[in-house]
């Protein structure tokens, strides 16, 4: 078992840097404690105005100036935070901009909003509901896709409000029980067979034995063959909603029960059920990975399913959804409308599942992340109940990471895949 700690790493290659203007602070680690002084260092290629602005991850406005910077001397001046938080630096100028992101005692962020008193039992009550729908739970193989090692299926089931839940598995030919790998994909248009393959090949490519490998939509419309038809499919879905963001479905009805996150949660969970139980699969070797919404689910699905036994969750959405009444970071996935909804939203905060692990779980944040603020994903961190590692991209923002990073996290997953 890993002990709990945290795990900082600074990429020698610093992201805040553009051609022209070139944005740092005194510590490769951007690490401080509150109260101390961040020393931020600008300078230049040339002679020219810039506009420079310090927030709390992207919100509150902590500060704003604008300088005459010189290509001679670089302006140096010092800022610090008198809380827990994320000191963010955007400087602007010359038609380019560069930003910075500084961490202020982040093992210290909590959540704004506490849990509902009737999390627990709001969740027990829907798990039930799920539970009372039979499964109707349907593996159609690919025939084309299959190989002399591997099965492919799509998977159906039925999920709750009428509604079905999809995703994509692939099994390797073998009389022996195998690990499973579960993934949900990130935001967007969704997985369809080509992305599939895609997913698989990292699969592959980084872990040496064979594993199942379980791809689960949180769209409610079947995935089609084809990127092009799949895109049609889903601007066609999304029309139906006004906001035009499939995370906004029925975010205005009274019943909670009624919205995309408890019928896409709930999918998800139903699928990735099935999916254990079959006689194929070593329960005692499911394992989670995934990033942004995929991060997000992965906090969602590893409170919610005992037998995943580790996750990488990487820089997950919707955390500390009520981050933004303090003004410490930005609404959460950059969805203005989600700023009149924290109430209800408390009931799912990927922080709230995230008290409720207590397996293992690599997380990660990117200081410079504008999408998912890794002040929000902190407060997440710091709630998990199990043994984890915080993995600091303090160079860099959503998606990206150091060289190590991919290979990192893909290393985390394997061992508890092929381990003991």
């Amino acid at each position: 078992m890993i002990s709990k700690k945290i795990f900082a790493m600074a990429s020698m290659v610093a992201l805040s840097c553009v051609a022209g203007i070139n944005v740092t602070c005194d510590r490769k680690s951007h690490y401080y404690h509150v109260g101390e002084n961040a020393e931020i260092r600008i300078s230049c290629d040339k002679d020219m105005p810039l506009d420079i602005l310090l927030t709390s991850d992207g919100e509150a406005v902590l500060d704003r100036r604008t300088i005459q910077a010189s290509a001679t001397e670089p302006y140096v001046f010092n800022f610090t935070l008198g809380q827990p938080g994320v000191l963010r630096c955007l400087v602007k100028g010359d038609g380019k901009e560069s930003l910075l992101g500084m961490a202020f005692d982040p093992e210290q962020i909590l959540p704004v909003l506490p849990e509902p008193a009737d999390f627990l039992s709001f969740w027990e009550k829907a798990v039930a509901a799920l539970d009372a729908i039979p499964a109707n739970f349907k593996m159609t193989e690919l025939t084309e896709d299959c190989t002399d090692e591997y099965l492919y299926y799509d998977v159906e089931c039925d999920n709750v409000n009428g509604t079905k839940h999809y995703g994509y598995l692939k099994l390797p030919r073998t009389d022996k029980k195998v690990p499973l790998l579960i993934y949900v994909e990130g935001a967007g248009v969704g997985q369809e067979q080509e992305s599939f393959k895609e997913h698989n090949q990292n699969v592959e490519k980084f872990i040496p034995s064979p594993v199942a490998s379980l791809v689960i939509g949180v769209h409610r419309y079947k995935p089609m063959p084809r990127i092009e038809d799949h895109r049609k499919q889903h601007a066609e879905y999304v029309k139906q909603f006004k906001q035009g963001e499939y995370w906004l479905e029925n975010i205005d009805a009274q019943d909670l029960t009624d919205n995309f996150f408890y019928r896409a949660i709930l999918g998800c969970k139903r699928i990735c059920d099935q999916v254990s139980a079959l006689p194929q699969i070593d329960r005692g070797h499911i394992a989670y990975l995934g990033a942004s919404q995929g991060g997000m689910f992965g906090l969602y699905l590893t409170a919610l399913c005992p037998q995943i036994r580790a996750a990488f969750c990487g820089v997950p959405a919707f955390c500390d959804c009520g981050g933004p009444v303090v003004g410490r970071h930005t609404p959460t996935c950059q969805i203005g409308e989600l700023r009149n909804h924290a109430q209800f939203l408390r009931y799912f905060d990927a922080a709230n599942f995230a008290r409720h692990i207590t397996v293992p779980v690599f997380i990660s944040a990117g200081y410079i992340d504008t999408t998912c603020t890794s002040s929000s994903i902190f407060a997440a961190a710091n709630c998990l109940a199990g043994p984890k590692l915080v993995y600091h991209k303090v160079d860099h923002g959503h998606m990206t990471g150091p060289v190590e990073y991919e290979a990192l996290y893909w290393t985390y997953v394997a061992r508890f895949l092929l381990g003991d």
